[in-house]
């Protein structure tokens, strides 16, 4: 079994220096001494820089341009919580039933915060530049100064990012819970052995995927990658092992399955949330039979919906709706697994190249709005025709779009150097690059716009920035950073 930075005979001195500046707060309270790490001041002003853009649109009068179309379910939910309706939605009339769709984690912290949206948005903006100051630093440790750079610049300037942190949406606090869980893995990790404080932060790590899943149920296959650090250091027993591993699993298990209980008392269907199933059913489903049949997706979906009794496709759904739901989104997949294998690899590159452009648009409040639904990775000619409406919009996308392919360029980079590097190494890219893809994967629906991308975009920046710099394998000074 693969460890990464297990102890050296010959150098015990040198861990037990690493391992004392890990208890002080994982080593990052050396950031501001030695002359030699002086230029660690660069990743701060970077993250500053990552913070004045994010809080730009803030210039904007008033907070609309900030509620996209899923943001109101948030809003909804969150005056619920306010006004006493428990987890449901306010409405004109009162209190909606128990709420299903959506998952209490981004509700709850819009309760917590002022009312006043822009405050929001300075606060996720808060979480984004934070976001680029920890991958600056942690691939610093990992990488050196080159590669550090490049990855806290490359997502310092990803739009989608930015416009995620400017949005009432979900996608900031997923992308902040997801990466701060992965980095203090990765510092557990670096640890010679198995102590206390390895144990805490595996833990916690795992506290906050399951956070992340309670923000976006899309995150369950978080599940699993709780367990990795335990795997992965070393001179643990085999039952130390494996209830350490089976403990960082039960964290989000745990979170998981007690909202699932709720929901099945509450709404009698035992899920996390139910939007997974309405997806698969409206949009995955949906999308097959509209690629094998030539229609539109909206067609198709109507067409599904009167299949259940319905005048048209509701996201509020009853167990026995839901049950024939999920029967009917398996019976087309696995019916049409050709044209399901086609259409989702379609998307998958779509989206992992796809500017944003239709949020973008809401944010600058540019003239240049989709003026119908699209299925992504289709109607090109007509993207394009909307696009022009807005010069400045145009020339954003144009921007993105090469950011996004010297981020992939970069990406392939470091895939052909991983066999010249360590195994340690090798397992830290291998990892990144396991849970930017599998983000990339779950989220690679006919729906898929560019903000699905953001939640992947730090693993990717950080293996783009190893691909770039050229580093062959990790500096000799970056093993003795703290």
């Amino acid at each position: 079994m693969p460890v990464l930075y297990a102890a050296r005979g010959s150098e015990a001195k040198r861990v037990g220096v690493r391992m004392n500046a890990d208890k002080r707060l994982f080593g990052f309270s050396r950031f501001w001494q030695g002359e030699s790490d002086r230029r660690r001041w660069i990743f701060v002003v970077i993250a500053a820089v990552a913070l004045v853009i994010r809080l730009t649109p803030l210039l904007r009068a008033g907070d609309r341009w900030a509620v996209l179309d899923d943001s109101h379910d948030y809003l909804a939910l969150s005056k619920g919580i306010v006004t006493g309706c428990g987890f449901a939605r306010w409405t004109n009339v009162g209190c909606a039933p128990a709420e299903l769709l959506r998952t209490p984690g981004y509700p709850l912290l819009l309760a917590i915060l002022p009312e006043n949206l822009r405050w929001v948005v300075a606060l996720q903006a808060l979480f984004s530049a934070s976001i680029c100051l920890m991958v600056g630093l942690f691939s610093y440790r990992q990488w050196g100064f080159k590669a550090a750079v490049i990855a806290e610049a490359l997502l310092t300037l990803d739009l989608p990012s930015i416009v995620a942190s400017a949005s009432i949406m979900t996608d900031m606090p997923f992308q902040a819970l997801l990466t701060t869980a992965v980095v203090l893995q990765f510092y557990a990790m670096r640890r010679a052995r198995l102590d206390a404080e390895a144990v805490y932060m595996i833990m916690f790590a795992a506290l906050l995927l399951g956070c992340a899943l309670m923000v976006r149920p899309i995150g369950g296959f978080l599940l699993f990658f709780a367990a990795a650090p335990a795997l992965l250091i070393s001179g643990m027993t085999r039952t130390t092992r494996l209830g350490l591993c089976g403990a960082a699993i039960a964290m989000p298990a745990l979170m998981m399955t007690v909202w699932a209980a709720r929901n099945a008392r509450l709404g009698g269907i035992c899920t996390l949330s139910t939007i997974v199933v309405y997806n698969l059913y409206y949009y995955r489903s949906a999308g097959v039979l509209a690629y094998t049949t030539g229609a539109s997706l909206a067609e198709v979906q109507n067409l599904l919906a009167k299949g259940l009794g319905l005048s048209h496709p509701s996201p509020f759904l009853t167990p026995p709706v839901y049950n024939e739901m999920l029967r009917g989104s398996l019976h087309i997949l696995l019916s049409n697994t050709l044209a399901t294998a086609v259409l989702s690899f379609r998307i998958l590159i779509w989206l992992a190249i796809v500017p944003d452009r239709a949020n973008l648009n809401a944010i600058l409040g540019t003239n240049a709005r989709s003026s119908q639904f699209l299925v992504a990775s289709s109607d090109i000619v007509l993207r394009l025709k909307d696009l022009l409406h807005s010069p400045a919009l145009t020339v954003l996308v144009l921007l993105q779009m090469a950011l996004t392919v010297f981020v992939w360029i970069g990406v392939g980079r470091a895939i052909i150097g991983i066999r010249g590097r360590t195994r340690q190494d090798a397992v830290v890219l291998m990892y990144l690059l396991s849970i930017a893809l599998v983000m990339l994967v779950l989220a690679a629906g006919p729906e898929a716009i560019a903000r699905y991308r953001s939640p992947a975009m730090p693993f990717l920046a950080m293996v783009a920035g190893v691909g770039w710099s050229g580093a062959s394998k990790i500096p000799e000074a970056a093993e003795n950073r703290p």
